[in-house]
């Protein structure tokens, strides 16, 4: 019954070709679409939440609104000295910072730039990255050792292990030799957090812009356990910026703000109608979508009364169910 039950299908669709070709066709066309425009939706808004416990991770950003001026906007950057001056106003305040900076890495007399990144020794705590091999414990605690990628272990380190291995690095003109302590697995391409090398920061810092409000310097990256404790934090981070800001910037800190904002929503809310584009393609997919659908319907259901003939027919030739 089966197989003859395929062969009426296959005789059906050959005979009538352009029913099937819009039949069908629209209707892969419509799946298509909504397919590629999922992915790439889905893909858009994945930003840093394949980080364990992102939903508790925030970003401090610096908002600028000085009337009459271009410069005003957002940086996704804070002052490198930020968290130290809110772990002494907010003792319970849990957070770590990240520098991101290209490095050079020596090798044979040649310099490959890389994607190189400071952290605090407490990111690894906050910031959980996937650790494949080595000590994530105290890879970030001496200042002599690094984190290093996938991809650079196999590109540096070919056939061998790379944990314990010497690299030689320069960063902001210092070249130095750091000894390969773990290795953390290649971030995603939907991350804001590009680095392929970390290494514990510099303390004290060598910047003399470290506590200069404004200057942009690192990812301030906060924890709190509940959205309430971040609504708390933020009611107090005006006071702060006054308190803390004026010795440094004098009265035009009152045209600075900081906002702690989740760090899944960075990639989205900080570039102006990349939002709106993921929402717009994403309408725009669900309605292909719906459209193909509605159109097989009704094709389908014009072919009924063409196909009731047919069975008609057959039934006054003497055709049974078989």
């Amino acid at each position: 019954m089966n197989r003859f039950a395929l062969l009426s299908l296959y005789r059906s669709l050959v005979r009538h070709k352009l029913y099937t070709a819009l039949n069908i066709g629209g209707l892969a066309v419509g799946i298509a679409v909504f397919l590629v425009l999922g992915l790439y939706v889905r893909f858009e808004t994945g930003y840093e939440k394949w980080l364990p416990g992102h939903d508790k991770l925030y970003l401090v950003e610096e908002y600028w609104n000085m009337p009459g001026s271009p410069a005003n906007g957002y940086s996704t950057g804070t002052m490198g000295g930020l968290i130290d001056q809110l772990r002494e106003d907010f003792p319970d305040t849990v957070g770590t910072r990240i520098q991101v900076i290209n490095a050079n890495v020596v090798r044979g007399g040649t310099a490959t730039s890389e994607t190189f990144a400071y952290a605090d020794p407490n990111f690894l705590d906050i910031v959980r990255l996937p650790i494949v091999a080595g000590d994530a414990a105290h890879a970030l605690q001496a200042p002599d050792t690094v984190l290093i990628n996938e991809t650079i272990a196999k590109r540096y380190f070919p056939g061998r292990n790379p944990i314990g291995q010497t690299m030689t690095l320069t960063t902001i003109g210092t070249t130095a030799n750091y000894r390969v302590a773990g290795i953390f697995r290649d971030l995603p391409p939907n991350t804001e957090l590009s680095y392929s090398i970390l290494a514990k920061m510099p303390s004290p810092h060598p910047d003399k812009m470290w506590f200069h409000w404004g200057s942009g310097r690192v990812w301030t990256i906060l924890c709190f356990d509940t959205p309430q404790a971040v609504k708390d934090r933020q009611a107090r981070m005006r006071s702060f910026v006054d308190r803390r800001g004026r010795k440094d910037q004098g009265p035009s800190i009152k045209n600075l703000s900081l906002k702690i904002n989740p760090i899944a929503d960075i990639h989205l809310q900080n570039t102006p109608g990349r939002k709106m584009t993921v929402a717009t393609l994403g309408i725009v997919g669900v309605l292909t979508l719906l459209i193909a659908i509605v159109n097989y319907v009704n094709l389908a259901t014009a072919r009924a009364g063409l196909r009731a003939r047919e069975v008609a027919m057959r039934k006054v030739l003497g055709a049974g169910r078989g």
